[in-house]
């Protein structure tokens, strides 16, 4: 293996490590990726090959610029290819409603995993990644309770509302 082998193969390491690869994360790597493989970046040609070994299903677009799912890439220099996030099942956040103060009503996951409860309904703010109410409204963070729990998903669909008593 050569230098440079080497140092690609642990860059794909440590950025398939980094990042968990939604399709926003997904995007601008897809957009280096847009040209014939062999022109591509070696240290991308290891990470894309790296995220598909890690489950992201991979495409690679014919002449009539038509997408296609491949079970096994050929890696051919002059196809392009692209990237999807992976499947995975979705699991809301959750938290024992019981140990929360009644005035509580909405629990939140934003994009970098912070869970926070709400008073009031919150919205997505997609210019960074988390949720706000955009008024006064009572909030906390929902980690200070020993039984919240992660969700799994895009993170504009973790929102829960409180149960009806």
């Amino acid at each position: 293996m050569i230098p440079e082998q080497l140092e690609a193969a642990s860059f794909a390491k440590e950025s398939v490590d980094q990042w968990s690869w939604t399709p926003e994360e997904l995007a601008p790597f897809n957009a280096k990726l847009d040209k014939r493989f062999g022109e591509v970046d070696l240290c991308d040609q290891a990470l894309a090959f790296a995220l598909w070994k890690t489950g992201h299903p991979i495409q690679y677009r014919d002449a009539d610029g038509i997408w296609h799912t491949m079970k096994q890439p050929l890696w051919g220099a002059l196809a392009v290819y692209r990237l999807l996030a992976k499947a995975e099942a979705m699991a809301m956040p959750s938290i024992d409603w019981s140990a929360v103060s009644p005035r509580l009503k909405w629990l939140t996951q934003d994009l970098s995993g912070v869970m926070i409860l709400f008073e009031k309904k919150p919205y997505a703010n997609t210019h960074n990644g988390s949720w706000t109410t955009g008024c006064v409204g009572h909030l906390t963070h929902a980690d200070n309770f020993a039984s919240a729990k992660q969700g799994r998903g895009h993170w504009r669909d973790l929102i829960v509302e409180r149960p009806a008593q």
